[in-house]
């Protein structure tokens, strides 16, 4: 399995601190190294203030990924919820490799109602990422409600799971498998594959050790933290 083998569009739709931007920044960024196809991310995200993949809109660039979202870009009137009709572009062109970076929880989803036209299609996946370590979705019980809600405000079905259980720079290999878990008991009662489980780089080669012993559904997607800048990690 490989990004190179996804449909052309991915949605990633998630709960509010699941690393759903991460995941996606991650992922355009592998699409383009991987495929060398033109690639562009739509930040859809017009909801929160933090961590959105326009940020890191110049570094994306520079690696050949197309950063579209505000009509103001980054302006102090970056918040205005003009959504740039450039977004359409990548969704319409079959020479494009396209991810669409939703809004979080139902609220948020509701905004892709508006690219229906373009996205209930057979070459889109819409992948729902699940952090174990979230409270609001730490169980099965407390998750498919909720990913049921943004699939009936975004109009569309998910596709896959992606496994993003983590604890930022202390997230550990049980951390990734309890995600799993909880991810494939998700995903088993939705009728979708577990697609991916992220995993930090440095965690890469103890986790394949361990997953020689407990094979898990889906590929290890090497993520490098793109969007949490390492000062907030300091201690003060």
């Amino acid at each position: 399995m490989s990004v190179r083998n996804d449909k052309r569009i991915v949605v990633f739709i998630g709960h509010f601190g699941s690393g759903k931007t991460e995941c996606s920044v991650n992922y355009a960024l592998r699409v383009r190294q991987e495929t060398g196809a033109k690639t562009a991310i739509a930040d859809l995200d017009i909801a929160n203030p933090f961590f959105r993949s326009r940020e890191k809109k110049e570094m994306m660039e520079k690696l050949g990924v197309e950063n579209l979202s505000n009509l103001y870009g980054k302006m102090i009137t970056d918040e205005v919820p003009a959504l740039d009709p450039a977004i359409r572009r990548p969704l319409e062109n079959k020479e494009y490799r396209a991810v669409v970076d939703a809004g979080g929880d139902p609220s948020g989803a509701k905004l892709l109602m508006q690219f229906q036209d373009l996205l209930r299609v057979d070459d889109c996946d819409v992948f729902a990422v699940v952090n174990a370590n979230r409270p609001i979705t730490a169980t099965a019980e407390k998750a498919i409600p909720l990913l049921k809600q943004m699939e009936a405000t975004s109009g569309l079905r998910i596709t896959g799971i992606f496994n993003n259980t983590h604890m930022i720079r202390q997230t550990t290999i049980d951390d990734i498998l309890k995600g799993y878990r909880l991810a494939k008991q998700i995903g088993d009662q939705l009728g979708v594959p577990v697609k991916y489980s992220s995993c930090e780089e440095h965690l890469l080669d103890a986790l394949k050790e361990r997953i020689a012993r407990e094979p898990i559904e889906g590929e290890i997607f090497p993520l490098h933290l793109e969007m949490r800048d390492s000062w907030l990690d300091q201690q003060v």
